[in-house]
């Protein structure tokens, strides 16, 4: 999905690449990749040579189609109800960036005194 991204190929992915929503399929035409098992795909989709960006790892380069329906073209507005539970989820991170660690609960020690 990263590498998609950083090439200008917006491919669409609502769940924020956590390979629950189905729909960044890709088709596979050259090179190998590592994918994670998942249930969004059907048998047939998968001898086809499809499955899902956010959980496939290129091991070199490849060759994929991405079909209409996973393209994410610049300004389309998003009616799907996935789309606007999951808007702003997916977002890579450029450069260093540092986060402040900054628990909700803390555990605190008392001794008597």
């Amino acid at each position: 999905m990263d590498a998609a991204t950083q090439a200008g190929v917006y491919i669409n992915s609502v769940c924020g690449g956590d390979g629950i929503c189905g729909k960044c399929r890709l088709i596979l035409k050259e090179g190998a990749v590592k994918v994670e098992p998942t249930t969004l795909l059907t048998r047939d989709e998968i001898k086809k040579g499809y499955l899902l960006a956010c959980q496939t790892k290129a091991e070199g380069d490849i060759v994929v189609e991405v079909p209409p329906e996973s393209r994410e073209e610049k300004g389309k507005i998003l009616v799907d109800k996935d789309a606007r539970r999951f808007r702003g989820l997916y977002a890579p991170l450029k450069g260093k960036v540092y986060f402040k660690y900054d628990p909700l609960v803390q555990k605190m020690y008392l001794s008597p005194l």
